[in-house]
């Protein structure tokens, strides 16, 4: 095996769901040296797709493999890790489950809508209102850097442990989760999550949060934030009961 050799997942994910699923198109490229072969796939969904990729690590099992999803904002491929490639060789299906979202509450234009499964899909969820929100995160050097939630530049990061960042702005400190919980290089993360309590917790009365659910963005004062916080938390809380009901 020479640095030419590798297993390259290239796929864009569709906006519609079917199944409360979102389906994939995209390929599978195998590269031997000068020589590569690409098979095209179509509608599939989340599993499927890794499943393909798992059965092609059964022969080509020191392969390393990139992920290059094409319909990104910030459209760049990343290399697996090696405790995660092995995994999803050995083990797709404890793969699978590691890297898919589990289902969760949305709200649009101050409704509850049903919970929606959505597999992979960090950059939909960084659009979605809850009690946690995304922040943007773009590789810098070796260490990346933030988009704060308090002033809307690119700040430095104070201290990593685990998952969890440490980061300053303006005299306020906070304490964010990296996005997905799995591992990558960190000159790869594209996202970290920070809830909405923290920022409230602040001393600032204006939030940087440009996503889509902020309408009137990229700005949102304490107020309007505090207040669509309990609309969602009401709204979580009715739906958690008709479920057990």
């Amino acid at each position: 095996m020479t640095v030419d050799d590798y297993i390259l997942l290239s796929y864009a994910r569709r906006r519609e769901l079917e199944n409360d699923e979102h389906l994939m198109d995209g390929f599978i490229t195998t590269r031997e040296g000068k020589n590569g072969l690409s098979t095209p796939f179509e509608g599939l969904t989340y599993r499927k797709m890794m499943s393909r990729v798992s059965e092609m690590l059964q022969s080509y099992p020191n392969y390393p493999v990139h992920v290059h999803r094409t319909d990104a904002a910030i459209s760049m491929a990343h290399q697996l890790s090696d405790a995660d490639r092995v995994l999803l060789r050995d083990d797709p299906t404890a793969y699978i489950k590691q890297t898919t979202i589990p289902p969760v509450l949305v709200i649009v234009r101050d409704k509850p809508a049903p919970a929606a499964r959505l597999r992979a899909g960090h950059d939909a969820l960084s659009d979605a209102f809850g009690e946690e929100l995304y922040l943007r995160v773009k590789g810098l050097g070796l260490i990346p850097v933030i988009e704060s939630p308090i002033s809307g530049r690119w700040v430095g990061i104070d201290s990593i442990r685990d998952d969890v960042v440490v980061f300053t702005d303006t005299k306020a400190q906070l304490h964010g989760l990296w996005q997905p919980r799995i591992s990558m290089p960190l000159q790869e993360r594209k996202w970290m999550s920070i809830t909405v309590d923290a920022l409230l917790q602040t001393e600032h009365n204006l939030f940087f949060l440009p996503r889509e659910w902020n309408k009137r963005g990229p700005w949102i004062n304490r107020d309007d934030l505090t207040r669509m916080l309990e609309e969602f938390r009401q709204a979580k809380a009715t739906a958690e009961k008709e479920i057990e009901s």
